[in-house]
């Protein structure tokens, strides 16, 4: 590294050709981050669903009841069934994208409260809290969301690669740099047009139903229904400090107390997967309510499309169910 440096900022040709470009590219990053940028650009990206998600944060009237999570959300949750079944529900988003990673879903939680009056948002939540960055993380999230506690807990996870966590790539230095280069390229993409209007999705606020007769073939047989074993990291955690398991769901759920705004957590993983345990639980539970559906029926093989994601039979299943939960949360205030 020594050497690496003495030949960075030494006097030769090389070394100043290597200066000066690291100077240039300095340069450019402040520049940019003068750029005049409004908020909805940020989501301004080649994805279908971020085109429909901004559509609604930055046109429309919010809706009163947003889902937030993986393409589990996406594939699992029925607006119209869920407004259907509760008159007093409102309007129904669901903001369900691919791939996991909190830090995402608690950005759009964040960008919801500061321009919607939303009354309850529903996070999904999996057998433990998944510690990995979004791989659209990045693009989307302002600087201040990167400099958290939460954050700094994904870094530490992806340096070491904890074997657990299945990542595409590592998503922290790319967090990193996009703080110095993003400004500029958010600034370039409000002149590149949408890739896709969302029409398809409009017709089903958020929702992306699974035919049933596109469903993969799923075993019929699922393990028996067990209570997820933490992992030594976890262990430590729990006895050093609690709350950073959740610590992303925990800083978001003080904005949203202090904005009048109901928290839900809803498990929705995938088939066969085990049930949180108490610690986990305990932990939701002092943010908001947690909604832990029969999985004896839920992970009924006729009810999914494939080992991951639910098919419009099981959407319609889960969808009655959390519709009626909103009912008791609502009747309860």
């Amino acid at each position: 590294m020594a050497t690496r440096l003495s030949y960075i900022f030494s006097f030769d040709a090389g070394g100043r050709c290597v200066a000066a470009t690291l100077a240039w590219f300095l340069v450019f990053c402040v520049l940019a981050g003068t750029l005049p940028i409004e908020r909805e650009n940020y989501y301004s990206l080649p994805d279908a669903k971020f085109s429909w998600i901004k559509s609604r944060l930055f046109a429309e009237p919010c809706a009163s009841v947003v889902f937030l999570g993986s393409s589990h959300t996406w594939t699992g949750i029925d607006p119209a069934i869920i407004e259907a079944g509760n008159s007093n529900c409102g309007k129904v988003w669901n903001f369900g994208t691919s791939w996991q990673g909190r830090n995402l879903h608690c950005v759009f939680a964040r960008d919801i409260l500061d321009r919607q009056p939303i009354r309850d948002i529903v996070f999904e939540i999996g057998s433990t809290e998944p510690v990995l960055s979004h791989r659209w993380f990045s693009r989307i999230c302002r600087s201040g969301d990167v400099f958290t506690v939460a954050t700094a807990f994904v870094f530490v996870n992806e340096c070491f690669k904890v074997p657990e966590v299945i990542n595409r790539n590592n998503q922290s230095f790319e967090v990193l740099l996009s703080l110095l280069v993003r400004p500029g390229a958010v600034f370039l993409r409000q002149f590149i047009p949408p890739v896709y209007d969302g029409s398809a999705m409009n017709r089903t606020a958020g929702w992306d139903p699974k035919s049933i007769g596109e469903s993969r073939v799923i075993k019929e047989e699922v393990a028996p229904l067990k209570v997820y074993s933490l992992l030594a990291r976890e262990k430590l955690m729990m006895k050093l400090y609690p709350r950073g398991r959740v610590a992303e769901l925990y800083a978001f759920s003080e904005i949203a107390r202090s904005r009048g705004v109901r928290l839900h957590f809803l498990f929705l993983p995938k088939r066969g997967a085990p049930l949180p345990d108490s610690g986990f639980v305990s932990l939701l539970e002092e943010m908001g309510d947690v909604w832990i559906p029969d999985c004896s029926e839920l992970y009924r093989a006729e009810y999914w499309h494939d080992p991951e994601h639910l098919n419009s039979n099981g959407a319609e299943v889960l969808s009655r169910w959390v519709a009626g939960k909103l009912v008791e949360s609502i009747s309860k205030h």
